[in-house]
């Protein structure tokens, strides 16, 4: 076989395979807030993945917007984590992390009792995109090392 022929049917059952992948999100961490007397914090990678005894950081606010640390801890098993609100303090930054660098951050406003998520997240089409960019940008980088130790 030639190189054309081996290159495309390499194609043909790289896209047959692809086509038969579901969708997975097991990198994005995702967190749910929830507020009544005490914040509770939910930290999770997908449905069934919970982001369980991983690293939370929580800071007040106040009212010149500087951060103060105000608790450094790990969520539970189940990845909840509830904290009481200090008092003074309206505004608070929430930081779930693991060592491996996934992480999700929330801001909550106690008064208003809204959250706004603190960083953004790709949706899963760009996500799967973004991906095979970097698989692509990988595979030319190593046929271009390839070629020139052919050259040498």
């Amino acid at each position: 076989m030639n190189r054309f022929n081996i290159l495309c049917t390499f194609l043909f059952i790289s896209i047959f395979i692809i086509g038969f992948v579901t969708p997975v999100s097991g990198h994005a961490v995702y967190m749910d807030v929830t507020q009544n007397v005490e914040i509770e914090v939910f930290g999770y990678h997908s449905e069934t993945d919970i982001f369980s005894n991983e690293n939370i950081v929580v800071y007040a606010i106040d009212e010149n917007g500087e951060e103060l640390l105000y608790i450094e801890d790990t969520l539970d098993e189940d990845g909840l984590y509830t904290f009481t609100p200090k008092d003074g303090y309206e505004e608070y930054r929430i930081k779930i992390y693991d060592d491996w660098g996934h992480q999700e951050e929330a801001t909550i406003n106690v008064k208003e009792g809204g959250t706004s998520p603190g960083s953004s997240q790709l949706s899963t089409p760009i996500a799967v995109f973004a991906g095979f960019g970097y698989l692509i940008g990988l595979a030319g980088v190593g046929m271009l090392i390839s070629a020139r130790r052919k050259n040498n």
